[in-house]
Parts: C-alpha cells; sequence; structure tokens
C-alpha cells in the first residue's frame, strides 16, 4: 500500500477523504445535474455518502493503493471531484 500522501501544485491539492468532506460528497451527489448523469440512489443521503467514504476507506487501508482521493481546486472552501487512484487491472 502507499503510504497516504498529500500532492500539492499552484493549482490543486490531491489528498484523502477526510470524515469532514461526507456532508460535501452527501450534497454534490445529491445535485440535479449529477443525478442525472450517474447512477445514484435518490435521494443520496448522509447514509449514502458515509456507506460510500466508509467503503473507500476500507478499500485504502486493504491495499494496493490508495483508491479515494479527493482534488480541490482553489479558490473555494470546499473539495471539487473525487478521483479514483489505484492499481491498472
Amino acid at each position: 500500500m502507499f503510504p497516504e500522501t498529500v500532492l500539492n501544485t499552484e493549482r490543486l491539492t490531491l489528498r484523502a477523504f477526510t470524515d469532514a468532506d461526507i456532508e460535501d460528497t452527501r450534497a454534490s451527489c445529491g445535485d440535479a445535474l449529477t443525478q442525472r448523469r450517474l447512477p445514484l440512489p435518490r435521494p443520496y443521503t448522509l447514509d449514502d455518502a458515509t456507506a460510500w467514504f466508509t467503503g473507500v476507506e476500507e478499500d485504502r487501508l486493504a491495499g494496493p493503493g490508495e483508491r479515494g482521493r479527493l482534488l480541490d481546486i482553489p479558490p473555494g472552501p470546499r473539495p471539487r471531484d473525487p478521483v479514483g487512484v489505484g492499481p491498472v487491472r
């Protein structure tokens, strides 16, 4: 497993999810446009976001690699996009 790493550039930060991101995940996955484009539960609840986050963390701890990361793009205070990082299969 890779160590938990934060990657920073002038334009973005790539970091692991934290518990503080669960509400933002619920909000973004409950967005009408996101709901139209992705097969997500409707409505997307806080329990759904917590379950997804728990699965990402379990995958990360099981290795190899880190599966769930957040891409933060300034200047906003909230995370922008979840991305997956893991081994190529």
